[in-house]
């Protein structure tokens, strides 16, 4: 279909998978460059908010030269043999399922916030199912529902429940992950996690109005160029001053305040010298071309690490960047 209509003259967008051999699917690329049209495949788990942000922080050079990429894309719907769907078949899906199915779509967000392509891997694909009991009837997806035993046919299983990849991007860059369609409880869950020079990033899909941001800040007085943890990993810069509302909660109260009525100015706090149970702050402010902007201050180890959480995320500006906010 997707080559009728490129020979048509249509534009196209086609969902996963795209072909079910990579013979397939380059005919229908050089077809495509040959026509001049638009196409793509459906990997719109790129858009989400939070991982935009994580490619304009990669743009800005915040996160340094990317040493490490990992993660995982876990899934639980077809844990148990008779959970069944046409993609386990691959005359129908392919000859591969989870790693074609899911695992494509971490390749292309690690592609997409790295900027980086995977060059070359490793894999270990595995099928815990080898045959499964396929329902006589149709039956929808994820509906998990159990049917009588004579209602189930035993088929064997030529696709993987589950894959292993180390891999390259480049000469530098190093990752794994994993994919899997049994993993209990695991409903939808594409974490990705990107170790920079300077700083890193991680974000969860089950969780995705939150970005981790991590930083390595040392106390060490014999090193004058590298910062106390309580100073800010923020440029040098005015203080930052947020019109609008702001609200406050905090394990130590005496440490913030403000106003509904009034700007409000978020510094950083100045940790104990001892380790002690992590001291947050959460903050709710509102600011052109940014909504709904929570952020969280974490010191487990006060001297040692100043990491951030971003919640709430809703831009109409990724590359304004939130790190001058980060102090």
């Amino acid at each position: 279909m997707a080559r009728i209509a490129l020979e048509a003259g249509k534009h196209v967008i086609c969902e996963k998978p795209l072909t079910t051999s990579a013979k397939d699917a380059s005919t229908l690329v050089n077809l495509a460059k040959a026509s001049g049209l638009r196409n793509c495949t459906c990997h719109n788990l790129r858009y989400y908010p939070m991982v935009q942000q994580m490619r304009a922080m990669r743009e800005s050079g915040e996160l340094g030269g990317i040493l490490v990429v990992q993660g995982t894309y876990s899934q639980d719907w077809l844990l148990y043999d008779t959970d069944w769907n046409w993609r386990i078949r691959s005359a129908d899906g392919g000859p591969s399922r989870t790693l074609a199915d899911i695992g494509s779509h971490w390749c292309d967000m690690a592609e997409h916030v790295t900027g980086l392509r995977i060059s070359s891997l490793c894999a270990d694909l595995h099928t815990f199912h080898k045959t499964r009991r396929k329902p006589k009837h149709a039956v929808e997806t994820f509906s998990g529902k159990e049917l009588a035993p004579t209602d189930y046919e035993t088929v064997p299983v030529d696709s993987e429940d589950f894959a292993s990849v180390i891999f390259r991007m480049g000469d530098r860059t190093r990752g794994a992950f994993t994919a899997s369609q049994v993993s209990a409880g695991r409903k939808n869950r594409l974490f990705l996690e990107v170790f920079g020079t300077k700083s890193s990033v991680a974000w969860n899909q089950e969780r995705p109005d939150e970005l981790w941001i991590g930083n390595r800040i040392f106390a060490e007085p014999h090193h004058p160029q590298r910062p106390f943890a309580h100073e800010s990993v923020r440029p040098a810069a005015t203080p930052i001053s947020l019109a609008g509302t702001a609200k406050v909660t905090t394990t130590r109260s005496s440490r913030y305040s403000a106003a509904s009525t009034r700007p409000f100015r978020m510094r950083t706090p100045r940790p104990n010298t001892r380790s002690s149970p992590t001291a947050s702050a959460r903050c709710t402010y509102w600011k052109p071309n940014w909504t709904a902007i929570a952020v969280t201050h974490g010191w487990r180890y006060p001297r040692f690490e100043h990491n951030a959480v971003l919640t709430g995320l809703v831009c109409s500006s990724p590359a304004a960047g939130l790190s001058p906010w980060l102090g």
